[in-house]
């Protein structure tokens, strides 16, 4: 009758740690979120009109801002930017009277 063989405590917690646990590399890896660089210094304390929803905001809680023909529009979501990106004519159409 043949012997079990034997194992320590640290042969099992490495084939443990070895087999066991989950693949990290097999898992996918979530998608990277872009970062919105502020420079506080640059954004105005006063208050401005988000051209997109027309909600007036302080000009330091900015989330984007974009220049168009020379002038600086300030944004309270960076979806309201991508939407001026897109069309700005119709956005600054709407706010004149």
């Amino acid at each position: 009758m043949p012997r079990a063989a034997l194992c320590s405590a640290r042969e099992v917690r490495h084939a443990t740690r070895r087999f066991l646990r989950p693949h990290h590399r097999a898992l996918p890896r979530p998608a990277r979120v872009p970062r919105v660089r502020r420079r506080r210094g640059a954004l105005p304390d006063a208050l401005v009109v988000c051209p997109v929803c027309g909600l007036e905001f302080n000009g330091k809680e900015s989330v984007a801002t974009r220049v168009h023909e020379g002038k600086t529009y300030y944004f309270l979501l960076e979806d309201h930017a991508r939407a001026f990106d897109a069309s700005p004519a119709a956005y600054l159409d709407r706010a004149k009277p």
